[in-house]
């Protein structure tokens, strides 16, 4: 529920019914700013980029867009304290894994460990 942006907004038939937000103020999930999101600095990219959920509602173009749309577009924030180095056991399982393997599957570590999982906690690291 107010997730994401309504594709509809002002022309939404279900107005105040609706499940989705009709402006930033009702989402009820972290989102950026949007001057963030329109022109982000080289410190929101090496800190913030594809950190969040997108909560974009409708068709958008996804490669220019801050937030993420899968696990492989996500990342952790670099303040938990990972390197740029990458993890072994998660570039295995996207590799040679199925695409379905939950994030947890991927490293036994999960959220705690201390090396990158995926190439955009490698390129977007602020030690990089």
């Amino acid at each position: 529920f107010r997730k994401r942006l309504c594709h509809q907004a002002r022309r939404c038939p279900r107005s105040r019914f609706c499940a989705f937000a009709h402006a930033r103020p009702e989402l009820l999930v972290p989102h950026f700013l949007e001057q963030e999101e329109a022109k982000p600095t080289e410190e929101f990219i090496a800190y913030r980029f594809k950190t969040q959920w997108c909560p974009i509602g409708g068709p958008h173009d996804w490669e220019n867009c801050v937030y993420a749309h899968t696990y492989r577009d996500w990342r952790r924030v670099p303040v938990l304290g990972y390197t740029s180095h990458p993890c072994p056991r998660w570039t295995n399982s996207v590799t040679s894994g199925s695409p379905e393997v939950a994030y947890f599957e991927r490293c036994p570590h999960g959220m705690a460990c201390p090396l990158a999982h995926g190439a955009k906690e490698q390129l977007y690291h602020p030690q990089f």
